[in-house]
């Protein structure tokens, strides 16, 4: 899964997150949630492990307030 971990308690209905690999194509992730004991942490459920190779999440949070953020990040799956 991946988990991203805000400052705040996010609205999840409003909140998105995108996992794209290297070539752009989107990866499927299961629905978004609230970790259950914290909400201020978004899960995105991986449907399938990766393959190795780069990858980037783009995510949008809107806070329970209605601050919306919205940032990207890369990572990468090795061997």
């Amino acid at each position: 899964e991946l988990r991203l971990v805000f400052s705040e308690s996010l609205n999840l209905a409003f909140s998105k997150l995108k996992l794209s690999d290297a070539s752009g194509n989107e990866v499927a992730l299961g629905p978004l949630a609230l970790d259950p004991k914290d909400d201020k942490t978004l899960l995105a459920p991986l449907t399938a492990t990766l393959p190795v190779g780069d990858y980037t999440v783009d995510w949008t949070a809107v806070s329970a307030d209605g601050h919306k953020t919205t940032g990207t990040y890369t990572f990468k799956v090795a061997q």
